[in-house]
């Protein structure tokens, strides 16, 4: 059979788009454990072209490929859980193979916090401890006070009538900042303590724990730590899950959770319910009765590579309720709200960084008249606004500056808990700062943070809180140092509380209080070798014009009036 020309060409066309759409098919990248060339299942992906700016994400199959989707030479981002990130630039229509390392300290994590930009762990002179998403299913935790207490050390927890109090190095949650995605969380009482229940734990990628007074991006109470808490955000088109538990005392946790990260826009929301029936001990442990119910919504828009958009959105409802053989007829109510807003813009070569944000969170307290059809009656609630503007610039790799101005309100009003005195009242203050800090890079393995902050209070006054931090590698040991200042301004309450308690004793605030000053130095030593890691730290927290409390009993009781604590 003889084939005429035309004929032969269509079948040659034909041959040709088969084995271009089969070579296409086979364009993969492939993912090995490097000790013993084990494919890498479930390992993120993220492609970013370089001359469009266009995203890609994939995750590795059961066997550790992934499709190359790019259209353009693009850069490659590859992180799996317990190795270390590997970046690289990639071409379209070409297959690779890399072998992952694992990251038995978590060295190669990327941290934000002491410097709010993202630095390898290993390189960050500030003492920072990370917590990554590994190390939480590890411990098999179930919250975030629990994966805190596993592996931060010195810290531990106890319950007061405040609620859970948290001590880092003998200092407590009123020397401690609390963040989320770095913002503040505010406090829920004059313990200073915040219920960090409200973080739905199954959407945690990490938490990065600053040790002290180190850092120059934070001001009043980031004396003994700033513990930020850092939520996942969606790397596929479409993702989502849903859990269930059941534990003692009758204890159950039940969420739900969608992501999804198109082009340009991410969009991630949760909602959980925990309830339990609580417990009361011999040994005098306890915890009542409660139910949680939390959402948590997130959105991001990129409209263009240099420029994002992001908006948030969490609400808490806590209610407290008294054991069945109790005969008080009110139990407790407390509801929290937070929005928040950020929008940053970058330089055309990813230099220079200009970022504004703003964040709204308020905390409600009712009591629930079980008598009344469980009517509620507020008791006080406390607001709390922080705005932001934050400039970063790196000119190259040996230095970089961070400079910012940031303002704080807040505010406590009363109805009928008379906390503040005998008739409704609205206490507040506000405070603004300009804070700058300067990271440069001396010689290979010695590099230094210089900051400062400056701090005007409308209560108070001027502070100005100087820090420097310092590390330095020879071989398989790293030494890290620094020295700070710090301050603690005193609470509403504890300038304003006058409230009866329940007849047994009053409690008064003390308006004529200035704030605590604090000297914070740590030291420390970090030996790594092969699966061995060792670390010797110190610190040393001295603290002026400390707030403390003291006894005032009735004139008819004591022949002195006073009774000091």
């Amino acid at each position: 059979m003889i084939l005429d020309k035309n004929m032969r060409y269509r079948i040659l066309l034909f041959l040709l788009v088969v084995f271009q759409a089969t070579f296409s098919q086979s364009v993969n990248i492939t993912l090995y454990d490097r000790g013993n060339n084990a494919p890498l299942p479930f390992a993120n992906l993220c492609f970013e072209e370089i001359t469009t700016g266009k995203k890609y994400y994939r995750t590795s199959s059961e066997n550790g490929i992934a499709d190359n989707p790019i259209e353009n030479r693009a850069l490659i981002a590859i992180s799996f859980v317990g190795y270390k990130t590997i970046t690289d630039t990639v071409q379209p229509g070409v297959s690779k193979t890399y072998l992952m390392e694992q990251d038995l300290f978590n060295m190669e994590q990327v941290v934000v916090t002491g410097t709010r930009t993202p630095k390898r762990l290993a390189d960050v002179p500030v003492q920072t401890t990370v917590i990554t998403e590994a190390d939480i299913q590890k411990a098999g935790a179930v919250s975030p006070m629990e994966i805190l207490q596993d592996n931060i050390p010195g810290l531990v927890s106890s319950s007061n009538a405040m609620g859970n109090n948290m001590r880092i190095r003998g200092l407590n949650s009123r020397y401690i900042l609390f963040l989320v995605d770095g913002e503040r969380l505010v406090s829920e009482g004059a313990g200073g303590n915040i219920n960090l229940d409200q973080i739905d734990f199954n959407t945690v990628e990490r938490i990065e724990v600053v040790n002290g007074a180190a850092s120059a991006l934070y001001g009043s109470n980031a004396v003994g730590a700033v513990i930020n808490i850092i939520t996942k955000k969606p790397v596929h088109r479409f993702e989502g899950g849903i859990s269930t538990s059941l534990q003692s005392h009758n204890t159950n946790k039940a969420q739900l959770n969608f992501g999804s990260n198109l082009a340009k826009t991410t969009l991630s929301a949760s909602i959980f319910r925990n309830r339990t029936d609580g417990y009361d001990l011999p040994e005098g442990a306890m915890s009542k009765p409660h139910t949680d119910y939390g959402t948590d919504m997130k959105i991001s828009y990129k409209p263009s590579p240099n420029v994002s958009i992001d908006l948030n959105n969490r609400l808490f409802q806590h209610e407290l309720f008294n054991f069945p053989e109790s005969m008080n007829a009110v139990h407790r109510l407390e509801r929290k709200v937070t929005l928040g807003g950020n929008t940053s813009v970058s330089s055309a070569n990813a230099r220079n960084n200009l970022s504004a944000s703003i964040n709204f969170d308020k905390f409600y307290k009712y009591d629930v008249m079980e008598r009344k059809d469980d009517q509620l009656e507020k008791q006080n609630d406390i607001t709390y606004i922080s705005s932001r503007m934050v400039n970063t610039y790196s000119s190259e790799e040996r230095w970089e500056a961070v400079a910012g101005i940031e303002y704080n309100y807040e505010e406590i009003s009363t109805d009928s808990s008379k906390i503040l005195g005998p008739d409704p009242a609205v206490k507040r203050v506000g405070d603004g700062n300009i804070f700058a800090q300067y990271q440069y890079s001396f010689i290979e393995g010695f590099e230094g943070i210089l900051g400062g902050r400056f701090t005007y209070n409308e209560q108070f006054g001027t502070a100005l809180s100087p820090k420097l931090s310092l590390m330095f590698k020879t071989g398989k040991f790293v030494l890290r140092g620094g020295i700070g200042t710090a301050f603690r301004a005193p609470s509403l309450q504890e300038l304003f509380y006058n409230f009866n308690h329940n007849g047994s004793f009053w409690v008064y605030g003390n308006p004529n209080l200035i704030p605590e000053k604090g000297l914070y130095n740590s030291l420390s030593v970090e030996y790594t070798r092969g699966s061995l890691n060792a670390s010797l730290s110190g610190y040393l927290n001295q603290i002026r014009d400390k707030i403390t409390s003291y006894r005032v009993i009735s004139l008819w009781d004591s022949p002195t009036g006073i009774i000091p604590m």
